[in-house]
């Protein structure tokens, strides 16, 4: 069996985000029209003043917020599951709020723990500076580049941890369990594999959203404000779509410790649903 290639991983990204985009349009429109209305909601939703019940003003807004905050997670969740599961398997269950939940947990602490890598080599950086100054005060450096290069070096250290655990995501969003140290294990050595993989495949979604950032002050002049919402929208909807989709390939392309293969970088189309009933019934049968 051959192993899964670069390319195949950009193409069938798209390819297979579009399936599930079509097997799920309901949903998927859904998740577009909200993403559309959230600026007009953020606008309309906030109360104009504050009267004494002050917290059940802002009730509608938190509510549109939770769900928003929601939505691409369980996207995500349903296009990893479909892709994974429901493809190989048509009798497969449909996943429950608890998938969607331990993802979203999953994914947002994976942001946290990127901007806390970030902020604590900023913090390091400047607590040198200050302790240079305190005891060294005669060695002369440039703050300004000492404090940029190491929140470059921060953000470079935090894409690297995000980028090892980057197959644990997937694998909580199929149903799997909580494995850090085997993901660990599966990605080393693929860190920038996987990085260039996901750029690649979201490059176009990338240029549209930057042109249509870029053009947004002159849409906005000439009456095309709206046409701008609709197409970052749209392509945030299409970009987890086809993210969510890449992903599924490099959990197929690396997850060996993850899927219990003996052997790196197969497609065996079994081995998903092998792996996950075996998870399944050892849960059942503790």
């Amino acid at each position: 069996m051959e192993s899964v290639t670069f390319w195949q991983c950009v193409k069938g990204a798209w390819r297979d985000g579009w399936r599930f985009a079509m097997h799920r349009p309901v949903f998927t429109l859904a998740v577009f029209a909200m993403a559309w209305l959230a600026p007009y909601a953020e606008t309309v939703l906030p109360p104009d003043s504050i009267p004494p019940f002050r917290f059940m003003t802002w009730l509608p807004l938190g509510a549109f917020e939770l769900i928003r905050a929601a939505m691409f997670p369980v996207l995500v969740v349903q296009a990893v599951h479909y892709l994974l599961i429901e493809q190989r398997d048509a009798h497969a269950e449909l996943p429950d709020h608890r998938h969607a939940l331990r993802y979203g947990v999953l994914a947002y602490g994976m942001v946290v723990l990127f901007l806390a890598i970030i902020a604590a080599g900023i913090s390091l950086a400047v607590g040198a500076v200050l302790v240079q100054a305190h005891f060294w005060p005669a060695v002369w450096i440039d703050v300004t580049q000492f404090i940029v290069a190491s929140a470059i070096m921060a953000v470079v250290v935090a894409l690297f941890v995000c980028g090892r655990l980057s197959l644990l995501t997937t694998h909580v969003a199929a149903g799997g369990r909580l494995r850090l140290r085997d993901a660990w294990i599966d990605t080393r050595g693929h860190c920038l594999s996987i990085w260039f993989t996901q750029m690649a495949a979201l490059l176009p979604v990338i240029v549209v959203a930057s042109l249509a950032i870029y053009f947004a002050d002159t849409a906005r002049r000439h009456g095309f404000a709206d046409a701008t919402t609709c197409v970052l929208a749209l392509a945030a909807v299409c970009g987890v779509c086809v993210s969510a989709a890449c992903s599924c390939w490099l959990y197929t392309r690396y997850a060996a410790v993850l899927m219990g293969r003996a052997a790196p970088a197969q497609a065996p189309v079994e081995a998903h649903r092998a792996a996950f009933e075996f998870e399944r019934e050892a849960a059942a049968s503790a």
